[in-house]
């Protein structure tokens, strides 16, 4: 059918233009005869086809915790590609995904820790591409730590965390009395002994990883109690300061004093146990 279609055209063209040519027209007049022709056969040709434009795909991006991108997006009705953009470092580049043309999703490789990326994607039909979706921009920062904590002392908490890919330094913050406070500044270890603490009271922390594209997630909350603070019991039936028992005199109760002079009237309460200053 689009051949006799085709083939209309072509005598339709050539019919005008020797009708042109018979009745004396100039070359100029003739060449938009030809002209006039080929749009009305086109016409005749396409009646009855639309072309709508492809509409935008909704696009999503996510951090993987090897390092990667995920990007997703929704199918478009008609599609026979996709075009994958990425803006870094001041330019735009297609991404290759020749392998699969019609697939709804890419994993880009080829990023950093610390960079930030954007991505555009939209559907090609027919040769023509439709409308860009929005434009999802992407940070490169670290994954969320681990983090516990354990009691040291009445008075300090010792905080451990595992290293996360891609970190320069971690955050760590404290919950007590109704407020939360950083401690510690930009640490670089993993690990943190929080002192000054006050004694049988239970603290909060959290923390993050942090690089040059920002800070990461948060971790889960960790917490610890420190103990509480038992007196030093004291001694009982002591003797005073510089005396000192003897046998002999153990057995009457009897006490010397510490330049050897007997003491009196004898205590009967002192325990009678050797007793040496």
């Amino acid at each position: 059918m689009q051949l006799d279609k085709i083939q209309g055209v072509e005598s339709a063209i050539a019919a005008r233009c020797a009708h042109a040519w018979t009745r004396g027209l100039t070359l100029r007049s003739v060449r938009l005869l030809a002209l006039a022709a080929i749009l009305a056969a086109l016409t005749t040709l396409f009646a009855g086809r639309t072309y709508a434009q492809a509409g935008a795909p909704t696009l999503t991006a996510t951090v993987q915790l090897s390092g990667s991108v995920a990007v997703s997006w929704s199918a478009v009705t008609g599609a026979d590609s996709y075009e994958l953009w990425r803006w870094h470092n001041g330019a735009w580049t297609q991404l290759d995904n020749a392998d699969d043309p019609r697939g709804l999703s890419y994993t880009d490789t080829n990023v950093a820790f610390g960079q930030r990326y954007w991505y555009t994607v939209a559907a090609v039909v027919a040769g023509l591409r439709g409308d860009w979706s929005d434009v999802v921009p992407v940070a490169l920062t670290p994954a969320a730590p681990t983090l516990t904590a354990s009691a040291a002392s009445e008075s300090s908490i010792t905080l451990a965390w595992s290293a996360v890919a891609g970190a320069d330094s971690y955050e760590l913050w404290r919950w007590y009395d109704g407020a939360w406070t950083q401690t510690g500044g930009a640490l670089t270890a993993t690990t943190y002994t929080d002192v000054a603490l006050s004694a049988a009271t239970q603290y909060w922390y959290v923390m993050r990883a942090v690089n040059a594209a920002g800070a990461g997630p948060w971790s889960d909350y960790a917490q610890a109690t420190t103990p509480v603070v038992l007196p030093t019991p004291a001694p009982t039936n002591t003797p005073l300061p510089g005396d000192y028992w003897i046998g002999a005199d153990c057995a009457d109760n009897g006490r010397v004093d510490g330049d050897g002079t007997p003491q009196n009237p004898p205590q009967p309460n002192y325990d009678c146990s050797p007793f040496y200053p």
